[in-house]
């Protein structure tokens, strides 16, 4: 996204679950302190799909994606993070017989949370993939 929006204007996109309790899907603290003398635009939209064949193989899970737009853009010396604090990320090794996870953590270099270094999170037998948190058969 950030290759689609002129440096002139600042952004956040935030993309939550639908219906959590605990997110409101708002802005993190330090994107509201630098943003709090601009006109900001907030736009949202609900994604959402059916996976599997039905039945108990059946997955739903919406998303709420939520657009923060500002002209004047944030000073040089703002950080964003790219994840929150005791958040981890789930992804495929290259050769999809792995499931990777990368911690979110303090980058003291830059002063903003960022994913860390990718560790085994589990390997997965017969060449499966990871799908939906888990090895599953590849499809």
């Amino acid at each position: 996204m950030e290759s689609k929006i002129p440096t002139s204007f600042g952004y956040l996109l935030r993309i939550c679950e639908l219906g959590d309790e605990n997110d409101y899907c708002k802005m993190d603290v330090s994107t509201f302190v630098a943003s709090m003398e601009k006109d900001v635009f907030v736009e949202e939209t609900v994604v959402s799909s059916e996976l599997g064949e039905g039945g108990e193989d059946v997955s739903y899970g919406p998303k709420k994606v939520r657009l923060f737009f500002w002209e004047g853009g944030l000073s040089e010396d703002y950080c964003r993070d790219e994840c929150v604090e005791g958040e981890s990320s789930l992804s495929c090794s290259e050769h999809f017989d792995e499931v990777r996870s990368r911690e979110c953590i303090m980058n003291d270099t830059i002063g903003c949370f960022r994913y860390g270094e990718s560790e085994l999170n589990e390997s997965c037998v017969g060449g499966d993939v990871y799908r939906r948190g888990m090895c599953g058969e590849l499809v």
